[in-house]
């Protein structure tokens, strides 16, 4: 068990997200080999999202939930982020508030992790499951870059850029480059963050909370 309490350092340093749609993912695993894309590694977890129970907060810019891992030595934590949405030139991206992206501010069983967020004046609001996903690297030139593929349970397969830098033009760039190697059209994108997404294109499964 681990409570977190250290305070993250203010820097120029964020992190950026954005969020595309697959629509065939055969033929996108077909697009990464073609570009010289290599798998990392595979992974599988549940995200259990809370909200205030007597308090309204944006999703857009708030986000607390539990992660529960299948498969794996990493343990079941609650994370907090806190983000913006910005739009530069027209490309929008997701900029975390905190240099870490997200901060764990609890470690434990998932029990205890429900637990302490009712406690704390929190309840559940829905589950994302994200049954099964990929992480992948591709060498352009010198540079390399990461992203993921995720299978959502009732959304399907998306995927996701991560980047960390000072500067919102070069990050801007960045994207765009990446979007284009792997032949991804701008409405494929999505700048928002995942529940929110979730929320938009499904209904929340009311009878799927603990």
């Amino acid at each position: 068990m681990i409570i977190q309490m250290k305070i993250p350092k203010k820097t120029k340093q964020f992190e950026t997200e954005v969020r595309f749609f697959i629509q065939n993912i055969d033929e996108f695993k077909e697009r990464i080999a073609l570009v010289g894309g290599k798998l990392l590694n595979d992974f599988s977890f549940v995200d259990y999202y809370y909200a205030p129970k007597n308090k309204s907060w944006n999703p857009l810019n708030n986000s607390l939930r539990i992660r529960e891992w299948r498969n794996s030595n990493k343990s079941t934590a609650v994370w907090l982020s806190k983000q913006v949405i910005e739009t530069v030139d027209g490309l929008s991206f997701k900029r975390s508030l905190y240099p870490e992206g997200k901060i764990k501010l609890f470690e434990g069983e998932l029990d205890y992790c429900k637990e302490i967020l009712n406690d704390l004046g929190f309840e559940p609001i829905c589950i994302i499951d994200k049954k099964q996903g990929f992480a992948w690297r591709i060498d352009v030139g010198e540079q390399a870059f990461e992203f993921c593929t995720e299978e959502i349970d009732q959304l399907g397969w998306t995927g996701e850029f991560e980047l960390d830098g000072t500067n919102t033009k070069a990050i801007k760039k960045l994207i765009q480059k990446y979007q284009e190697l792997l032949g991804l059209s701008i409405n494929q994108m999505s700048s928002k963050p995942m529940f929110v997404i979730w929320e938009e294109n499904k209904k929340v499964v009311k009878n799927l909370l603990p």
